[in-house]
């Protein structure tokens, strides 16, 4: 066995053995803790985008509680979903939009909703 083959070999099993036994860690850190080192700028950010209830207004120690409490709502994540998928969609046209091959008629409707932006 070639060297380069025994070397792709190894990685997949590699990835393999992480992708199997990365639903069994835990992880390292928990979001409190990782949002304690954030500013409270950046948690406003987050507070808004995930429409936590008075963020503008709520001091750093107030607010990580209920970002978390927003995190886990199942909910949350559908709408962070779609808006990302959105988002993704409005990127994609803006660069067909600015390519040479795109027609002066496709230009007049550049956001043009998907199936997954209607959820």
């Amino acid at each position: 066995m070639k060297k380069e083959m025994l070397k792709i070999r190894f990685y997949a099993a590699v990835k393999e053995v992480n992708i199997a036994t990365a639903s069994h860690s835990t992880p390292l850190y928990s979001h409190e803790e990782i949002l304690e080192c954030r500013g409270i700028t950046e948690l406003r950010r987050l507070g808004k985008l995930l429409k936590v209830k008075y963020y503008g207004k709520l001091s750093k120690q107030e607010l990580i509680p209920k970002i978390v409490e927003a995190i886990n709502r199942p909910a949350m994540l559908r709408i962070l979903l779609n808006q990302l998928i959105h988002a993704y969609g409005v990127i994609m046209d803006t660069l067909r939009m600015n390519s040479s091959s795109y027609s002066a008629s496709q230009k007049s409707f550049p956001f043009r909703p998907t199936k997954w932006q209607q959820l």
